[in-house]
């Protein structure tokens, strides 16, 4: 049995909204995504279900769920979404449950676990097409043992990123700039994010191979995670 992965979609505040390739990216890897509907009361019986959690991108996280006033470029903020993300997370955290974030995902990660954000920074949102990466990253760490490298080339579709770094995540990829690229709780079996989007590469045609790397770690710790619930 293929493990059930969980993603949540963003919203335009009529319809729940998600790009293919994190679905596309989550399938050619060995999962079987399922989108999950903002319903803070469905959180458990979502939590129940699935083997695996992916937080993805979207637009600004509420400036007030992190201690500051918003900043006038703040773009997309949809409260809803940010109520019912925090709450799964949490919920979710302490189950072990392996999660993966993407670019918002670990910006809501960082803000979950107790730290906050860069509101706005330059030069990080990409006018070529979103599978085509325009700059490097530093990786150290656990991420460079699960990705097979120290130095990687990636995209860049974000003007948030992370600034305090909660206490329980470890840094663990950086831009050339000093953007925080990549973060990972050492104290949890599987919980990794990127500021990045490798699922615009993986699904791309051929598939980037780090890009597919970090689905890949992911799914496979889902599928560890699978066994403990049989």
């Amino acid at each position: 049995m293929k493990p059930l992965i969980g993603i949540t979609p963003s919203t335009n505040e009529r319809q729940l909204v998600l790009n293919h390739a994190y679905s596309k990216a989550i399938a050619q890897s060995g999962g079987v995504p399922i989108i999950l509907a903002y319903d803070e009361s469905a959180i458990h019986a979502y939590l129940d279900t699935i083997h695996g959690l992916l937080l993805t991108g979207g637009g600004d996280i509420r400036a007030d769920f992190f201690g500051q006033m918003p900043h006038e470029k703040a773009a997309y903020v949809y409260p809803e979404r940010d109520v019912f993300e925090i709450a799964l997370a949490r919920a979710a955290i302490p189950m072990n449950i392996p999660i993966l974030g993407i670019c918002r995902g670990l910006q809501l990660l960082n803000v979950v676990m107790g730290g906050d954000l860069n509101q706005h920074i330059d030069g990080h949102l990409q006018t070529e097409p979103r599978p085509q990466p325009v700059h490097s990253v530093e990786i150290w760490g656990e991420l460079a043992k699960m990705l097979g490298v120290t130095t990687a080339n990636v995209n860049s579709i974000h003007h948030q990123c992370l600034s305090n770094v909660a206490g329980e995540l470890e840094v663990l990829a950086k831009a050339p700039d000093g953007t925080i690229e990549a973060a990972y709780a050492p104290g949890h079996p599987f919980l990794a994010a990127v500021q990045w989007h490798p699922e615009e590469m993986a699904a791309n045609n051929p598939p980037c191979p780090v890009a597919q790397r970090v689905f890949e770690k992911f799914i496979e710790k889902s599928i560890t995670y699978r066994k403990t619930m049989l």
